[in-house]
């Protein structure tokens, strides 16, 4: 009797289906910001809150192939990364950091040494973005995301953000 309960109770378990959070969430890339430079993504089905940080991915487009600073033979277009942000504390870290071909997927390049410690959103040199990142999670936490998402497509990003960012903070690519 043990055993076919034990059955009935592991067959109806396996055929339940997964809680939301046990659920892989399919990208769902939102368009932050566009300049010359590069086009600006986050991924709104992919933020997750841990303690004092908050982990998001985030795609930068490029509309011009950049090289890779460690073999300029090769190129990329595309930079997803997935960074923990403190917003509070104005500190990020990047998690993952992969670069794509002109297509957007095939990988050129996926730095698994990115770990690292927290720096400052000011010494980071996506440090600028940080900040309207962490103005967009916060507008998403009150259900205010596709205003915010409006209101900073018709806004300028401040200062020069591209590929050069990357490169001046010593990014591995390759």
């Amino acid at each position: 009797m043990r055993t076919k309960t034990f059955l009935i109770l592991a067959v109806g378990m396996m055929l339940a289906p997964l809680p939301a959070v046990a659920q892989r969430a399919a990208p769902a890339w939102t368009l932050i910001a566009r300049t010359r430079e590069l086009a600006w993504f986050v991924d709104t089905a992919r933020i997750a809150a841990a303690g004092p940080a908050t982990t998001v991915w985030l795609r930068f487009d490029y509309p011009q192939p950049q090289p890779v600073p460690s073999d300029p033979s090769r190129h990329f277009s595309r930079v997803e990364t997935q960074t923990a942000l403190d917003c509070a504390g104005q500190r990020a870290t990047d998690l993952v950091f992969r670069t794509f071909d002109a297509t957007g997927d095939r990988l050129v390049a996926d730095d698994p040494t990115v770990r690292g410690h927290m720096r400052s959103f000011e010494r980071h040199p996506l440090g600028q973005l940080f900040v309207i990142t962490c103005q967009v999670l916060e507008a998403r936490r009150r259900g205010q995301l596709r205003q915010m998402i409006q209101a900073l497509q018709r806004a300028p990003v401040p200062g020069r953000i591209g590929a050069a960012d990357n490169r001046r903070a010593g990014r591995r690519t390759g």
